[in-house]
């Protein structure tokens, strides 16, 4: 039941508080992409992608702007020349320039026929930051590129009350526009990127997906979208030459899940502008060009530090944000999307935990449930870097961690508040019987209680000579109060010597040496507790006298033998007691003591041989032995 309500709880935590769950998951996301780029390297990279980079060095060597649009156009035309398939550009050119570099580029625009341009879409809030001059274009500039796909399924896409155009002629050239705005999570880091943004009466792909879909041959009217679901592009005509049904997963704001496939520097091939333009100076160079880029798609970035087009991701701190585009297009045309897990999964995946954690809480003591219950985890945890180095599926894993702590805790406190009671319940019901010391060593070893089982011990037996006669002619009160001050010494001495009370028989005392814990000088214990107990009557005797009071003697008789120790009892009462024919022997022995003496079996006295002063007195029987022993009366300094 714990374990079930502290996954419920954590569920309950990640519904109450989502933003603080989602952030530690991604955190945790970040550590798999890292994880996952040492373990395999770089992810599948479809080998017709590459960027063009515009360096700062390089653009200082050429004096190169936004504005000086002729080399721009000039390199389009080399790499048209070469037969990419597709050049995107992922630098702006919003507002008109010289007439003449603007009619090279946008002539090379129209030339190629596989230039796209990005557009920067505004909410209201910020439509004022961006104002260009060009707003009486936008609509016509943008309107002709709106996609129409069948949505088959509402979501929250974000939506654009205004764009930022490229200049008219350049927009009304080129193959096609897609916007480029990022959508970095709160903490800074770019995972997500809307595939579609709301504009108008209809939608505006982003810049990579918009060439994807070219390059696959798929036309906006017959894609479906499922906001919260996927992206369907039909029949796509894949790189393999297949065409099938393609599949992008989305959330319900249009936002795919960015597979990284490396670093920066470690993913897709990188083309210096300026070693391009070279080819228009050798055609040896252009050659060379036109066979190693034919099919290529190829995204132009400026990479300068003047437009800060840069921010972290989960692979590194500082990443260009073209490379945001390149990994998009790259997951699409090799199929490699990172997926959510589906709630039934998650839900799945939680119920398996408690399952395995309640498996382990019914079998295993405390520490052997944690110990095994983290390699469990472990487990889980392999698992999570398994599905998403090898299949592509996001880790959600807080919500489970959250619930397995919780429940390991909750296990873990139960255990030992039900282990302090059973040690409480059992200090209190077997205090009366053992010394304060023994009852230590017994709590840290209790199942030494559990088990009635034959051991060799010393059993005394002690009780107040001529007893019943002296209770005749004094009170209730004067009887109780006389045998609780009696039984108060004697209990002293029996525990001071790591004795078990046995019980209390009238005015009588039962105890024995040896168990719970083990004594192998258990006679020699039991001899000096008797010659104590003498010494401590009469220093009671010599009080209580001069008061009136009992001339207390008692008698004392021990043997050693086998008997059957344990906790014996009906189940409502039991008694931790030794039974057995030696256990009647002592008894015997005590019934025939001197008073104030102390009466040994002849097995006793072998095992203390030598150490108290004994004298010989006969020979005695008790019921349940059939032979004869030996008495010797241990002499009381």
């Amino acid at each position: 039941m714990l374990i079930a309500a502290a996954f419920v709880l954590a569920h309950l935590l990640a519904f109450l508080f989502p933003c603080l769950f989602e952030e530690w998951n991604s955190k945790i996301n970040d550590s798999l992409f890292r994880l996952r780029y040492r373990l395999k390297g770089t992810e599948q990279i479809y080998p017709y992608i590459a960027h063009v980079d515009i360096t700062d060095s390089m653009a200082r060597r050429l004096e190169l702007s936004v504005w000086d649009r002729q080399r721009f156009g000039r390199l389009l035309r080399l790499l048209a020349d070469a037969y990419t398939e597709a050049v995107i550009f992922d630098i702006l050119f919003p507002e008109p320039s010289f007439p003449e570099n603007d009619r090279v580029l946008a002539e090379a625009t129209a030339y190629a026929g596989t230039a796209y341009y990005p557009v920067i879409l505004l909410a209201e809030e910020y439509r004022r930051m961006f104002d260009t001059g060009l707003e009486h274009l936008e609509e016509p500039l943008v309107a002709r590129w709106l996609w129409r796909p069948r949505v088959l399924r509402e979501g929250e896409p974000h939506y654009a009350v205004s764009a930022v155009p490229n200049f008219p002629e350049l927009m009304a050239a080129a193959a096609g526009i897609g916007h480029i705005n990022s959508d970095p999570d709160r903490d800074g880091v770019h995972r997500r990127f809307p595939l579609l943004f709301r504009y108008r009466e209809g939608y505006i792909p982003s810049l990579t997906f918009r060439a994807a879909c070219d390059y696959l041959q798929v036309e906006p009217e017959r894609i479906e979208v499922r906001f919260g679901s996927h992206i369907l592009l039909p029949q796509a005509q894949l790189p393999s030459g297949m065409r099938r049904d393609l599949r992008i997963p989305i959330d319900g704001r249009g936002r795919m899940i960015i597979n990284y496939a490396g670093p920066w520097a470690d993913s897709f091939a990188h083309y210096s502008f300026e070693k391009l333009l070279q080819a228009e100076l050798e055609p040896a160079l252009l050659d060379t060009l036109a066979a190693e880029l034919e099919g290529f798609l190829l995204i132009v970035s400026d990479l300068t530090i003047k437009t800060d087009d840069q921010g972290p991701v989960p692979l590194e701190r500082i990443y260009p944000l073209s490379g945001l585009h390149a990994n998009i297009l790259n997951s699409i045309l090799t199929d490699s999307f990172l997926r959510e897990p589906p709630w039934g999964q998650s839900l799945l995946t939680s119920l398996a935990l408690a399952a395995v954690l309640w498996a382990l809480a019914l079998t295993a003591r405390p520490v052997g449930f944690s110990l095994l219950s983290l390699g469990a985890y472990a487990g889980f945890a392999v698992l999570t870097v398994w599905m998403f180095a090898y299949r592509g599926r996001l880790a959600e894993p807080m919500s489970h961690s959250v619930g397995f702590l919780a429940a390991l805790i909750a296990v873990n406190v139960q255990s030992f508040v039900q282990a302090d009671r059973e040690k409480t319940t059992m200090r209190l019901r077997f205090e009366r019987y053992f010394a304060p010391q023994l009852m230590s060593k017994i709590l840290r070893a209790p199942e030494k209680l559990m088990a009635a089982e034959k051991k060799v011990l010393t059993v005394l037996f002690s009780d107040i000579a001529g007893f019943t006669s002296w209770c005749t002619t004094h009170s209730p009160e004067q009887i109780l109060f006389t045998l609780n001050e009696y039984f108060d010494a004697m209990t002293s001495v029996v525990f001071r010597n790591e004795g078990t009370i046995d019980k209390f028989i009238g005015d009588g005392l039962m105890a024995f040496f040896g168990d719970p814990i083990e004594q192998p000088d258990h006679g020699r214990r039991a001899v000096r507790t008797a010659i104590e107990m003498q010494q401590e009557v009469r220093r009671l005797r010599e009080r209580w006298e001069p008061e009136g009071r009992l001339a207390i003697q008692i008698r004392i008789g021990i043997n050693s033998g086998e008997v059957v120790v344990g906790d014996l009892g009906s189940r409502r009462i039991v008694d931790y007691t030794v039974i057995g024919a030696n256990v009647n022997l002592s008894q015997r022995l005590e019934s025939q003591a001197p008073v104030g003496g102390i009466l040994i079996s002849e097995p006793l006295y072998d095992l203390v041989k030598g150490e108290f002063e004994t004298r010989f007195v006969g020979r005695i029987t008790a019921k349940g032995i059939v032979e004869q022993f030996g008495a010797y009366e241990v002499l009381v300094p």
